[in-house]
């Protein structure tokens, strides 16, 4: 009732951005009253009676009477707090956009439309794809131009297409919450392996897309290369008369190839490498020299050694082997020893 008679702008304090009293001219009602129209503003800030200040949206509606402008009618809507939760999103989001950029993989986001909103530095680095020409655009085309040659079908982009609207729909798909290969054709025509992993996050109307990429082209070419040389590695044992060893002196893992087994009669299969193993088959006048230089290398004192002795053949002879060995050590950037191996090959010297 202390309201009835007043004038509302004098009463109630509507402000500008910095704090100051919103004139008359500049508020809503005086334009209603002016011309007639309705007039919306939106997040005005508001003095309330008791001195505190909230952010109200406005709309001011004329009243009419005989086609004359006689009044307003003013509805204030309280948005304080959506205006904050919008605030805190955006913060959110900043601070989101921020740790992407710092990501060394590819960090792409898409809105519920499947609209490209996030593509990091890195996945520009690894697309060959900037920011502004991806941005903005359904995630299934960018896909698609990604693709390589044989990929390039209308009907791929349609099924990339309908997999991708499906999981955007349901949050479910092949691709959600697994990690897959594929190979990447990029825009200057480098062809690149890709590991991707794809998940949905719920939002209020759907899902948004997400996806992290790391090219993994130079780990996939090193294993590649180091299978190959395992080939050949294995090729040269099997064409070479002597038996190879490997000593892992840290973790006491030892190998030895499938010829040492064979110069001893055994099937490959028969004995198991193992240092133990290696002792029992020793002659009894060699064992006390032989087990001597073990534990040499075992106390780091020994790097190499140059023997000759006898080993118990399964028909339960012995054959004279000339073993030679030296050790490998493999030290951390702050020069503690990580590894040491004692690498060497056993001889039949028995019809020597």
């Amino acid at each position: 009732n202390a309201e009835i008679g007043g004038h509302f702008h004098e009463r109630h304090h509507l402000t500008e951005a910095k704090g100051a009293h919103l004139s008359w001219e500049a508020c809503l009602i005086c334009a209603t009253l002016r011309d007639g129209q309705t007039h919306r503003e939106r997040a005005v800030r508001y003095k309330r009676a008791d001195g505190s200040v909230v952010c109200v949206d406005l709309v001011s509606t004329p009243q009419l009477a005989q086609g004359q402008v006689v009044g307003a009618t003013l509805t204030l809507r309280d948005v304080s707090s959506q205006l904050a939760a919008e605030a805190a999103l955006r913060q959110s989001e900043e601070r989101f956009r921020g740790i992407a950029e710092q990501s060394y993989d590819g960090i792409t986001l898409t809105d519920e439309a499947g609209a490209v909103i996030v593509w990091n530095s890195a996945m520009a680095r690894i697309t060959g794809l900037p920011a502004d020409a991806v941005l903005g655009r359904p995630i299934w085309q960018v896909q698609y131009e990604l693709s390589t040659a044989a990929e390039h079908t209308r009907q791929q982009l349609t099924m990339i297409k309908a997999l991708i609207q499906s999981t955007l729909a349901t949050g479910q798909g092949p691709w959600v919450n697994r990690t897959f290969e594929r190979t990447l054709h990029k825009s200057d025509d480098q062809v690149r392996i890709v590991a991707s992993t794809m998940f949905a996050v719920p939002s209020g109307s759907g899902f948004l897309l997400a996806s992290i990429l790391r090219d993994v082209t130079e780990a996939r070419r090193t294993q590649q290369a180091l299978s190959e040389s395992e080939q050949r590695l294995n090729l040269a044992l099997e064409a070479s008369t002597d038996a190879i060893f490997d000593w892992d002196l840290h973790e006491n893992h030892l190998y030895w190839s499938p010829r040492f087994a064979q110069m001893l009669g055994y099937e490959p299969d028969e004995l198991q490498p193992s240092l133990e193993q290696w002792l029992q088959l020793l002659h009894d006048t060699d064992l006390p020299q032989v087990k001597t230089v073990f534990e040499e290398y075992r106390q780091g004192t020994r790097s190499s050694h140059d023997l000759e002795y006898r080993l118990r053949t399964k028909a339960g002879e012995y054959r004279w082997l000339l073993s030679r060995g030296k050790t490998i050590t493999t030290h951390a950037t702050s020069g503690a020893v990580v590894q040491r191996r004692l690498l060497g090959a056993h001889t039949d010297i028995s019809e020597n």
